[in-house]
């Protein structure tokens, strides 16, 4: 992968990725990496979330804090308990992202109401994640206009990316499964994970951002 590839290019870790070396991921040319903040109204799958979220920064490094929502418990609880986890830890240039792919029935109304209330308690407006069938059918949309989506499809290049329309625009493609996909992308410093390709608006913006930081 040569680095222009990688500043596109971003893991996705939570709990489950046993080893994050920011030092190493950041020196392959990345920009951004997502990390899971917690999930409905708790911490599961985070318990490194703190310690990871510091070494990111610290090496020049973007942070998606992404949140697993469940539809099936209060919006305004996990939204204000999102935000009480990520406040501490926030700087320019990250991203809050709202991970919503299940319970079909109450989707679209949850994060219609989940939205709003974290742009009201953070002053940001949230990316929303899910996967490129739910996002269409339940017809899914966030003031910001913004996905990361995923699309398992195996299109030959991550890099040429992938339309969504009807007013929605393309922040990231997540294109393989580390989990459970035939093809996970493996990073330098993690290993075998998800992998995600950014859309070129945003590669600029970080790039930028990265020249006027310093490395703690």
């Amino acid at each position: 992968m040569n680095e222009r590839d990688a500043r596109r290019l971003f893991a996705d870790v939570s709990d489950y990725q046993k080893k994050f070396d920011a030092h190493a991921y950041a020196k392959a040319g990345h920009l951004l990496v997502g990390l899971k903040a917690g999930q409905g109204t708790g911490h599961g799958g985070a318990s490194l979330y703190s310690h990871r979220v510091g070494d990111a920064h610290a090496h020049r490094l973007a942070v998606a804090h992404y949140w697993y929502c469940e539809p099936q418990h209060p919006a305004a609880e996990q939204v204000r308990l999102l935000w009480d986890t990520v406040k501490p830890h926030w700087r320019e240039g990250d991203y809050l992202v709202l991970d919503v792919e299940t319970e079909p029935s109450s989707a679209r109304w949850w994060l219609s109401v989940a939205d709003p209330l974290l742009t009201k308690y953070s002053g940001h407006e949230a990316i929303g994640y899910s996967y490129r069938s739910f996002i269409t059918t339940q017809k899914l949309q966030v003031k910001s206009g913004r996905w990361w989506f995923a699309d398992y499809s195996g299109r030959p290049s991550p890099l040429s990316g992938l339309p969504l329309g009807f007013g929605r625009r393309r922040w990231a493609h997540q294109y393989t499964d580390g989990k459970y996909g035939p093809l996970p992308h493996v990073f330098a410093g993690i290993g075998a994970c998800d992998g995600s390709c950014l859309n070129m608006r945003t590669v600029r913006r970080l790039e930028k951002l990265r020249g006027a930081r310093k490395v703690n």
